[in-house]
């Protein structure tokens, strides 16, 4: 791939980190300002150097495999980047013009990433909520009941495991213990 398409993969995760928000829909917002979704032209247009032969399928496998590579928390420590990186592997497989769709593959590597993540996201979900029940007891002039804490810990909670995305362990891979 030509590297001004590795360049818009993380430009878009980047301007995604440091937003204001870091929801999905915050991410679908930056993905929409950069009109992302003409990413799927760039393997005619800027995507291979020099151009080859490769099927639409195979391209969009090289756009998947780069996205993943966001997901690495020694290349990418920040946990915001990181839900970034996923995000992108969603909506690259979301929105990618094939039918069916070039589903993501993911080694043992990338699995492994993607469960550290998702404990992450478990971790902090578990944090905001009981920052919302300690800010709820401390509030004095302002009561928040049960059904709102349950919405913004809902609104917290993006993702909680990889196949919740749709992505697939790895044959071989054994299935973590039950939480």
């Amino acid at each position: 791939m030509a590297p001004a398409v590795f360049a818009d993969l993380s430009i878009l995760v980047e301007r995604f980190e440091v937003g204001p928000g870091h929801g999905l829909a915050e991410f679908k917002e930056a993905w929409q300002q950069m009109e992302f979704g003409r990413i799927f032209s760039t393997q005619k247009l800027a995507g291979r150097v020099p151009g080859t032969d490769e099927t639409h399928e195979e391209y969009i496998v090289l756009l998947l495999r780069a996205a993943t590579a966001h997901l690495c928390p020694k290349r990418y420590p920040q946990f915001e980047h990181r839900l970034g990186g996923i995000f992108l592997v969603w909506m690259l497989h979301a929105t990618q013009p094939l039918e069916p769709k070039v589903p993501v593959r993911v080694d043992a590597v990338d699995w492994a990433n993607l469960e550290a993540l998702a404990r992450e996201c478990e971790q902090r979900q578990q944090d905001a909520r009981e920052d919302l029940r300690e800010r709820a007891r401390c509030d004095e002039g302002e009561t928040r009941g049960e059904e709102q804490l349950a919405l913004d810990a809902r609104r917290e909670r993006e993702i909680s495991r990889p196949e919740d995305l749709g992505l697939r362990r790895p044959s071989g891979q054994p299935r973590p213990p039950p939480r």
